[in-house]
């Protein structure tokens, strides 16, 4: 069950700056391969920041996921608004579990997978899988 959020879960671990080039800039080196980030590494580095957003109108997935234009997605907050919902529908089994990101290289992909790790360390997932 999908439900709009109002609001997000930040992570600033300073021990954890990712280093995410464009999977199209990378395509060669990462053949075949995953990045994986064992979040719980950071874990006593970790100020969780709870951020107050509005609801956003439109933000409900289909069958094809969120289909909207990159310039909404960089609107303020619409990304961790989503990504929120995302997690937030997961109930008990997000904590320390362990999720899969990917995308497909495009504009504004390293953003946010940057946004979505952060947010992933805040809310408890144990490991994330960059593919």
């Amino acid at each position: 069950m999908f439900s709009q959020s109002a609001g997000f879960i930040w992570g600033t671990p300073p021990t954890l700056t990712p280093n995410l080039t464009p999977l199209r800039a990378r395509q060669a080196d990462l053949a075949g391969k995953q990045a994986v980030i064992l979040l719980k590494t950071v874990k006593m580095a970790l100020t969780v920041t709870k951020v107050a957003t509005k609801v956003f109108d439109g933000q409900k997935p289909g069958t094809s996921g969120l289909r909207k234009a990159t310039k909404v997605f960089m609107g303020e907050h619409y990304t961790e608004n989503f990504v929120q919902c995302t997690l937030a529908a997961m109930g008990d089994k997000l904590k320390g579990c362990s999720l899969v990101v990917g995308g497909d290289g495009r504009y504004y992909g390293k953003e946010a997978t940057i946004k979505i790790i952060k947010m992933c360390a805040a809310n408890g997932v144990r490991q994330l899988t960059m593919c």
